[in-house]
């Protein structure tokens, strides 16, 4: 490598004949989508939808389905406060388990006199995950269900 009068480094070939190549630059990637672009283009899809026209794509709206909560596809990602004994992990994955949602990943931390689990699962449809959750708030083991994140997905 040498480098250019203003200092940019070139790379050359072996010949001496060759020219020097600039490096290509780094290709960026787009920042990901936040909670405002994404609201915006929901208010952009009403519209359209209301008005009968179709988006800047040319995508057609009207030939969209819109599905109910419970019918989409969503992995979830829960925080519970628990108590600390074994059995606590084995009656909170078992009740993902009865109501046919699958635990991917299992965090356990423990935290003065109770523990902090936080686990992650498979995809399946909403209101299955719903109803797991509802039930973790019933089980004696369960302190709290700290927080519980959806995210769309498809199987």
């Amino acid at each position: 490598m040498t480098a250019s009068a203003t200092g940019t480094p070139y790379r050359t070939a072996r010949h001496a004949s060759a020219v020097p190549v600039r490096p290509r630059p780094r290709r960026r990637r787009a920042p990901p989508a936040t909670a405002g672009a994404v609201l915006g283009d929901l208010v952009a899809v009403c519209r359209n939808k209301l008005a009968g026209v179709t988006g800047p794509d040319g995508t057609p709206y009207d030939r969209l389905v819109p599905q109910s909560m419970a019918e989409v596809v969503t992995r979830g990602c829960v925080r519970l406060d628990v108590v600390d004994r074994p059995e606590a992990q084995a009656d909170v994955v078992a009740t993902f388990a009865r109501h046919g949602v699958s635990v991917e990943t299992f965090d356990w931390q423990r935290h003065g006199v109770g523990c902090s689990l936080v686990l992650s699962t498979r995809p399946a449809p909403d209101a299955l995950l719903s109803a797991a959750v509802s039930a973790l708030r019933d089980l004696d083991h369960v302190n709290e269900v700290a927080g519980v994140i959806r995210v769309e997905c498809a199987r």
